[in-house]
């Protein structure tokens, strides 16, 4: 999955992940909120790169298509338009409201909710 932002590499790996991976990821991710790094900073916004979910959970993915990763970030231009739309409009909320970690929890909810596989193709047209 190289050469793909990083959200969009996670929110493929997020479909293969079951319900209790994605718990658990969770869990390793807020726990990681908390703790600190080796100098002594604060990891807050740290989340998990796809290598290291796939090292934590044993995957080992196919390539991905190109149109899969394409369309999955056509889905993540469309949601970073909506957040700054939303932000433009209530500037107040959203100032420094969430740090990276928050908005990939943000983005994965909606890919999960917006990607849909593309419909299968019946004949040809003529």
């Amino acid at each position: 999955m190289s050469g793909m932002s990083t959200f969009v590499a996670r929110a493929l790996i997020n479909r293969l992940l079951s319900d209790n991976e994605r718990k658990s990821l969770k869990k390793v991710e807020k726990d990681l909120q908390t703790q600190l790094d080796s100098a002594g900073h604060h990891q807050r916004g740290r989340f998990l790169a796809g290598f290291e979910v796939c090292r934590l959970f044993h995957l080992k993915p196919d390539p991905v298509p190109e149109t899969e990763s394409d369309r999955m970030q056509s889905l993540l231009w469309i949601w970073k338009k909506k957040k700054d739309a939303e932000f433009d409009a209530d500037r107040e909320h959203y100032e420094g409201l969430a740090n990276e970690y928050e908005r990939l929890l943000d983005w994965l909810d909606y890919a999960e909710q917006e990607y849909a596989p593309p419909m299968p193709q019946y004949g040809s047209r003529t």
